[in-house]
């Protein structure tokens, strides 16, 4: 596969040789197995990315996070039982610096929408 560079999508002046590649530790947290594995794929093919940990419920992305420390989480709002929302403001409670990436498959989520539009804490803390 080639980079960015290579492709020209991403100019060589942007790219330092003398600054180490960072690898990011990333935990899914996805409750359809074949998303799940699919991102894992995706995130195989790149050398910057680690995928530590794979949740499919908010509850043991709690306990995954707790034990991994991710650098980010990739997050689905839409969990059976613990919500995502929950489920960030949970591990939020015991990592607060901890970092999330929201992913849907819903373009009008109610969880977002409802909480941003009312410029709520939660939406600041957990999204911000």
């Amino acid at each position: 596969m080639k980079s960015m560079v290579e492709t020209g999508r991403v100019s060589p002046a942007f790219v330092t040789p003398s600054t180490p590649a960072r690898t990011v530790r990333v935990m899914l947290v996805e409750d359809h197995p074949i998303m799940r594995i699919g991102i894992a794929a995706l995130m195989a093919t790149r050398a910057d990315l680690e995928s530590v940990a794979q949740a499919g419920t908010g509850e043991e992305a709690v306990v995954l996070h707790e034990k991994h420390q991710p650098d980010v989480t990739l997050m689905d709002l839409r969990l059976p039982g613990m919500s995502g929302v929950e489920t960030i403001l949970a591990i939020r409670r015991k990592s607060p610096k901890a970092r999330f990436i929201v992913l849907t498959t819903y373009e009008g989520d109610e969880d977002i929408h409802q909480r941003k539009s009312r410029s709520s804490p939660l939406y600041r803390r957990a999204f911000g």
